[in-house]
Formats: C-alpha cells, sequence, structure tokens
C-alpha cells in the first residue's frame, strides 16, 4: 500500500493527542483505528517520535517487550490492544511496564513462525554489531600501524644522537621535532587503546541486549522468539536422528480471575510460579518457554506424548495442591492450576502443525473441566 501524506499526519497527530490526553482543540480524545482497515504507512522518523513519547507519556521502561508493544500501538497494526490502553486509562488505571506485557500477549495462531511476530529491533542490533566489528577491526589495523611508526621514529631519534652536528645538522632541533612526533604517536597510540576498551564494552552491552530479547524479562525463560529457533533445530536434530518428540502447551487456568481480583502484581507472582514448577522438569531433553501471556509451551526430546504426560501431570498433580494467598493483605488466592495439550511433533506434515494440534488438545482440556492433560488426536 502506497503511503498517504495526509493521512500519516492525521494519524500521527491523533495519537500523539491520544498520548498527551488532547486533540488539535485540547480536548481529550483517543486515535481512531478501524480493525478492517490497513493502518497508515508512517517514516521512520515519525514512527520512532510516537514510539518515543508513548513510552514517555505512561513512564515506560526501554526494553524489548515495551518496544514491540509500542510499535503495535503507534503502528495502528494492533488496534485490540489499543482499546485495551483506552480503557484502562478511562478506568483511572496505570499502563504499568508489566500490565502492558500482559496486554500485548494477547493469543496469537500457535503455529504462526515468530518471523511473523518479530520485534522490528533486532535487524538494528544485528547491524550494530557488524558494525562494531568492523570498528574494531579497523582499529586494531591502525594501532598497530601507529606502534611500528613509534618504533621507527625512536630508532631514528636514537640514530640522530650519533651524528654530533655533522655536515650542519641542528642537532637539538632536529632531536625536538622527533620527540615531538613520537609524543604524537604515542597519544594516537592512547586513544586507539581507549576506544578498543570502549568497543569492548559496547560488544559486550549489545550481545546482552541480544541475549535479553530473547528472554522472558518476567519469568527468565526464554521467549516465544527464542523458542521457535530451538524447536526448529530440534526438529531437524531428532528427525535425522530418528528420536521421538514431543510438543506441549500449558495455559495457566483462570488467569485473568487472578488479575481481575488480586493485581497485576500478584497475578506475575503466579507466572512465576508456575514457570520455576515448569522449570522443575526442564533440563537436557525437556525444554520449557513462555509462549506469551499466561500460556507456556514445552518440548520433550526422546519422549512419546504419553510418556511426556506422565512427567507433566506429576508436576500438574503437586502444584494443585499448594494453596497460595496474597501477600498484600493476607486474602486467599487458593489453588493455582494449569491445563495442557501434546502433541507428537512427527505425527503431523510439519512441526507448526504439531504446534496447532497441541493447543487443540490443550482446549479440550480446558473445555473438559480444567487442571489436566490431554493428548492431541493424531
Amino acid at each position: 500500500m502506497d503511503a498517504n501524506p495526509n493521512a500519516q499526519k492525521r494519524f500521527a497527530r491523533s495519537v500523539l493527542g491520544w498520548f498527551r490526553g488532547q486533540d488539535d482543540n485540547d480536548q481529550a480524545s483517543s486515535p481512531t483505528i478501524d480493525a478492517t482497515d490497513d493502518p497508515p504507512q508512517l517514516s521512520r522518523a515519525v514512527q520512532l517520535a510516537l514510539i518515543g513519547d508513548f513510552l514517555d507519556s505512561h513512564d515506560l521502561a526501554v526494553s524489548p517487550q515495551t518496544l514491540a508493544a509500542a510499535f503495535a500501538v503507534t503502528s495502528g497494526t494492533n488496534p485490540n490492544l489499543v482499546r485495551r490502553i483506552e480503557d484502562r486509562v478511562a478506568e483511572g488505571e496505570r499502563v504499568s511496564g508489566p500490565w502492558l506485557v500482559h496486554a500485548s500477549g494477547e493469543r496469537s495462531d500457535p503455529g504462526a513462525l515468530v518471523e511473523d511476530v518479530a520485534s522490528p529491533f533486532e535487524p538494528l542490533l544485528e547491524q550494530l554489531r557488524a558494525m562494531l566489528d568492523s570498528f574494531a577491526l579497523a582499529t586494531r589495523s591502525v594501532r598497530s600501524a601507529t606502534g611500528e611508526y613509534g618504533s621507527a621514529l625512536e630508532k631514528q631519534a636514537a640514530s640522530i644522537a650519533q651524528m654530533d652536528g655533522q655536515d650542519g645538522v641542528n642537532l637539538d632541533e632536529l632531536a625536538g621535532l622527533v620527540r615531538s612526533m613520537i609524543a604524537r604517536t604515542q597519544k594516537a597510540e592512547e586513544d586507539l587503546r581507549r576506544n578498543d576498551q570502549e568497543t569492548a564494552g559496547l560488544r559486550a552491552s549489545l550481545a546482552k541486549a541480544q541475549r535479553d530479547a530473547k528472554v522472558d524479562a518476567l519469568t527468565g525463560l526464554p521467549n516465544r522468539r527464542a523458542f521457535e529457533a530451538h524447536y526448529s533445530e530440534l526438529y531437524r536434530d531428532t528427525r535425522e536422528g530418528l528420536e521421538r518428540l514431543s510438543v506441549a502447551f500449558c495455559d495457566i487456568d483462570h488467569f485473568k480471575k487472578i488479575n481481575d481480583r488480586h493485581g497485576h502484581e500478584t497475578g506475575d507472582r503466579m507466572l512465576k510460579t508456575v514457570a520455576s514448577s515448569l522449570s522443575a522438569i526442564s533440563g537436557k531433553n525437556c525444554h520449557v518457554a513462555r509462549h506469551g501471556g499466561e500460556e507456556f509451551v514445552m518440548l520433550f526430546r526422546g519422549n512419546s506424548p504419553e510418556e511426556a504426560l506422565e512427567r507433566l501431570d506429576a508436576l500438574r498433580e503437586a502444584l494443585a495442591q499448594r494453596n497460595f494467598v496474597n501477600r498484600h493483605n493476607d486474602q486467599p488466592i487458593g489453588r493455582v492450576t494449569f491445563s495442557a495439550g501434546i502433541a507428537d511433533a512427527f505425527a503431523y506434515p510439519d512441526p507448526r502443525e504439531a504446534l496447532r494440534a497441541a493447543d487443540r488438545a490443550l482446549y479440550k482440556a480446558k473445555e473438559s473441566g480444567r487442571n489436566r492433560i490431554e493428548l492431541a488426536d493424531e
């Protein structure tokens, strides 16, 4: 779709006015985004300005999750999230980072490739890494050349000191000139050494940002992007090695009620508790990740669906026996349970269809009363 400059300006003004609580007439308003229409394609500068204004207006920290959510809101690609934010602001509630991550984690097609929902910032991180590598290589090359040049100057200075005024050479003036050149060379070496150190620090920070982009900030588990990469690799390896591979979807039961009754902070605690429980059986042959919202996904290498069910069901029963209490007001939360669906990764045409089959089995477990695990129909 060709960009319409006037549509861009109208959309940008309406969204910026919404963030600031006023429209062009200083009256409260919200952007009109129709889910049936394609959002206007904004220029990079306008898009970045909208993202920055969104984060600033809600006092949100910069993270891969908040940046992705801000992009979805400001680009108009997630009208449901826009409406949820409108409702929350109308209720006088703050749009916090954890709430935004929950709200933007609305359920999507479980079999969709992660590239379909990719953050627009990861390619930039990769470009920065490549630029830093190139800069570091160039700096090391210049440092080497500068060091060799400085050594040559010092040898010349020693030779000059032995000339003792031959052929009318002014030794003091010439030696002073060489010493000045040596000092400048040494300063250049020091500057380059400092650049090397700063580049190393930048590279470390960039590596951390790239790792953080694949980790769920709340639970510390791998996120959906990391899961997709691991699933693709594991699917290929186990198929070539003729091993079993089962995939499971897990979803916390009645999670919205927990949030509504006890607040998102308590909801976050429950998410971390379930994540910790699922991690208890993870290891070399069992991988767990947060897929989004209150949903987790697991891979069982070397296990049939029946074997994976046995392992996961023992964990489900242990969790269901615990009773939780709201730490802030001592009100009982009660039991926190989850439902799950498990599928054989190789019983379907491709790994994406296996994910969808596990997802259908999960909903069968929900419809059958929750707090249970179902096997997918092959």
